[in-house]
């Protein structure tokens, strides 16, 4: 029988080979093929037996991998049409090796609800699988869990394999060191830039570590936190210390995901205490299809600063965001894409004060409450299993609650963008090159600036269960 094809899943197997067919199975198949025909054969139809004939040939190709030949000819069997839940299970899995997920799904959950034990069993660990390789951690693990319950002695080594596999991880950590190099680390306005840009640059070394702990496999709640310090190899006064710690809960299912934070950071500039950081975000994102997604975020943040030339953006930002996410399947060469392009609307209600003298004399704005919006761009796209792109990119248009003597609106339009290649050295290592740019033109020139930033650095992993 077709549902037969599973004998063990291996631990290589959770984005590569997803199951090895049983020798036997096919042997047992090419049997049937030669058979005299019974009754029931006999009266067949066509179609029906045109996929009898077919499956020793189909379970061949996918013991060879070959899953698009393997579809290719159950396909001009007629076995769309077909209600068997073995044949569905076949289809599914062919579906699904060659990345159309969308045609997969259907036929692997129909296998799971009308088939024996055995394919039930079967059809729930690829529809695991597939879950997964969406990001449906918690709806996987909840596939394979009821695949393990079921009666299918010689899939059960396999299936606690992979079960183990997917189980969040309770300890994960990073370790990250890069070198950057910073055109315009004291944010000189872009006139004084132009002058002299060389005297604006210094190269500074970043040093972050994380540590995540999941208290239960569960439930989604973590604990988390980031020490990061950049240390800048001329301009010291601007070498930065932050600490974060964090508390959230994650929840992955397969069309409803929800993500809720908070965290708090202080900020030490050159030794000194530069401003206390408190956060937090709530975030849902609904996937009607299993390409397309869409997403609501609301992020909150009251930053205190304690320096006294900062006090004027002490307070409260609130920012809302709204977004629409491809992702394509991932292909067997492992090259994906993933884009969410979306609009963001925030609000700083920080601390109004007057304006302040400039060296000239002039009056230079000191109030920073603004409302800010426009599109934003992110990218993520896989061109090799081990190489990966990603770009983000926004355009925001700034305006201030500040009036200018003349009676003037301050105003300002922000274009940033960053991109950044990864390269995976190791199962645990990977190297990073990117580079990154804000451009700001405002009406009030003092405020008119670009910063360009090229950076690289290695990041290494570690998890534990």
């Amino acid at each position: 029988m077709p549902s037969q094809l599973l004998d063990i899943i291996p631990r290589s197997a959770r984005f590569g080979i997803l199951a090895l067919l049983l020798a036997d199975a096919t042997a047992a198949h090419a049997d049937a093929a030669a058979a005299p025909d019974s009754p029931a054969v006999t009266a067949a139809t066509t179609s029906a037996a045109a996929l009898e004939d077919s499956l020793p040939a189909v379970l061949r190709a996918m013991q060879k991998q070959d899953y698009a030949l393997a579809l290719k000819l159950l396909t001009a069997a007629g076995a769309q049409q077909t209600t068997a839940p073995d044949l569905q299970l076949l289809l599914g899995i062919c579906y699904a090796r060659v990345g159309q997920l969308t045609q997969a799904e259907p036929l692997l959950l129909q296998a799971a609800a009308h088939g024996d034990e055995e394919e039930q069993a079967s059809a729930r660990v690829f529809l695991g699988l597939l879950y997964e390789s969406q990001g449906a951690a918690d709806r996987a693990q909840s596939e394979l869990t009821m695949a393990a319950q079921l009666r299918s002695p010689r899939l059960q080594p396999g299936i606690q394999s992979l079960l183990q596999d997917i189980q969040p991880h309770m300890v994960t950590g990073s370790v990250t060191i890069a070198p950057e190099l910073d055109l315009n680390v004291p944010l000189t306005s872009l006139a004084l830039w132009r002058s002299d840009p060389q005297s604006r640059t210094d190269g500074d070394i970043l040093f972050s570590g994380t540590l995540t702990i999941r208290p239960s496999k569960r439930l989604g709640f973590y604990f988390t936190n980031t020490l990061s310090y950049r240390q800048q190899l001329r301009f010291s006064e601007y070498s930065l210390l932050l600490n974060l710690t964090g508390f959230g809960y994650n929840y992955l299912g397969k069309r409803n995901r929800v993500r809720i934070s908070i965290a708090a950071a202080p900020a030490v500039v050159a030794s000194h205490l530069l401003y206390f950081d408190f956060s937090w975000r709530a975030s849902y994102r609904f996937n009607p299809i299993s390409v397309l997604n869409l997403g609501i975020a609301y992020d909150g943040r009251y930053r205190n600063y304690v320096q006294s030339d900062y006090l004027a953006q002490t307070g409260p930002s609130h920012t809302l965001v709204a977004d629409v996410g491809y992702a394509s399947p991932a292909s067997s060469g492992g090259k994906s894409l993933v884009v969410f392009a979306g609009f963001t609307v925030t609000r700083d209600q920080l601390s109004a004060r007057p304006p302040i003298t400039a060296v000239d004399g002039s009056l230079v704005s000191d109030d920073w409450r603004a409302w800010s919006y426009g599109p934003q761009l992110r990218l993520r796209a896989r061109l090799h299993r081990r190489v990966e792109l990603a770009i983000t990119s926004s355009l925001l248009r700034r305006d201030y609650d500040y009036i200018f003597p003349s009676g003037e609106q301050r105003q300002d339009w922000e274009l940033s963008g960053d991109a950044a290649m990864a390269f995976e050295l190791k199962k645990w290592l990977d190297l990073f090159v990117g580079g990154s740019c804000v451009y700001q033109q405002s009406n009030d020139p003092a405020f008119s600036y670009i910063k360009p930033v090229i950076y690289t650095g290695v990041t290494g992993h570690f998890s534990a269960k």
